[in-house]
């Protein structure tokens, strides 16, 4: 019994860690692509960017538009894997978070 506990204890811990690991993989990428328009905390609005904290887009909305890009932003399908696109977007959910605080 004391086995299968210790088992899901270090489970649990690992899936902790790599969502952590994953938000800062997610700020990593947002900081060095997104935030010359956005700004580290997504409230700088250069060129028309959007005050991420306050963004009502869904997951989905916010894939498309990273990937394909609207309006003055670019498409980011080049530069970025997937992988990548839905870290920041894990991300973005971060930021969200801020206004609430």
């Amino acid at each position: 019994m004391k086995t299968i506990i210790i088992s899901i204890a270090i489970g649990l811990s690992a899936i902790s860690f790599n969502k952590k690991n994953q938000e800062s993989t997610g700020k990593e990428i947002f900081e060095k692509n997104c935030a010359k328009c956005h700004g580290k905390d997504g409230t700088k609005r250069l060129l028309g960017a959007k005050n991420l904290q306050k963004s009502v887009l869904t997951t989905t909305e916010n894939y498309e538009i990273i990937t394909n890009g609207k309006g003055k932003m670019p498409s980011w399908k080049e530069k970025l894997s997937t992988e990548q696109i839905n870290q920041v977007i894990e991300y973005l959910a971060v930021l969200k978070q801020k206004t609430k605080e």
